[in-house]
C-alpha cells in the first residue's frame, strides 16, 4: 500500500480519486509535509467537523492545506431539560423559532427540551414577580 492509498483509507470522503492523488502529490512536494502530518490532520479533521457542515472533498481538503486548521473551541453544550409543552412553546417564542410551534405540535410525542439555564432564569423571573406582588399586597394591606 503506498502512501496515497494510507491517506485514501484514512479519508472519510471517497469521491474524484485520481484528482486527489495529483493534490496529495503537490502536497507532498510542500516542504516539511509529511505522510504523518496529513494523516494527523485527517483525524483531527473527523474529530472536529461540525455536523453541520459536509465532509469536503479530499481533493479541495489537500489544495487548501486543510491539515494544517486549527480547530475552533468546542463550544459547551448546555444542559438540557424535558419541559411541559407549555414551556417548550414559551421557549420557541422567546428565540424567535414561532414557525417551528406547528412542527412541534404535529409530533405530540417528541421529547420537548430547553437549556436549563433559559429554564432557570424564567424561574427566577417568576419568583421575583410573586415577591414583588406579595410587596404589594402588604404595602396596600398596611
Amino acid at each position: 500500500m503506498d502512501e496515497f492509498d494510507r491517506f485514501w483509507a484514512a479519508y472519510p470522503r471517497k469521491v474524484a480519486k485520481i484528482a486527489a492523488r495529483r493534490a496529495f502529490l503537490k502536497a507532498k512536494r510542500l516542504e516539511g509535509v509529511t505522510l504523518d502530518d496529513l494523516l494527523a490532520g485527517v483525524q483531527r479533521y473527523i474529530a472536529t467537523k461540525p455536523d453541520y457542515a459536509d465532509w469536503c472533498h479530499p481533493t479541495t481538503w489537500l489544495n487548501q492545506g486543510r491539515w494544517m486548521d486549527e480547530p475552533d473551541a468546542a463550544p459547551e453544550k448546555a444542559e438540557m431539560v424535558e419541559v411541559d409543552e407549555e414551556t417548550y412553546f414559551a421557549h420557541l417564542r422567546a428565540t424567535g423559532r414561532e414557525g417551528f410551534i406547528k412542527v412541534a405540535r404535529s409530533y405530540p410525542t417528541m421529547k420537548r427540551t430547553v437549556p436549563r439555564e433559559w429554564l432557570d432564569e424564567r424561574l427566577r423571573e417568576a419568583a421575583s414577580a410573586k415577591d414583588h406582588r406579595e410587596n404589594v399586597v402588604q404595602i396596600r394591606a398596611s
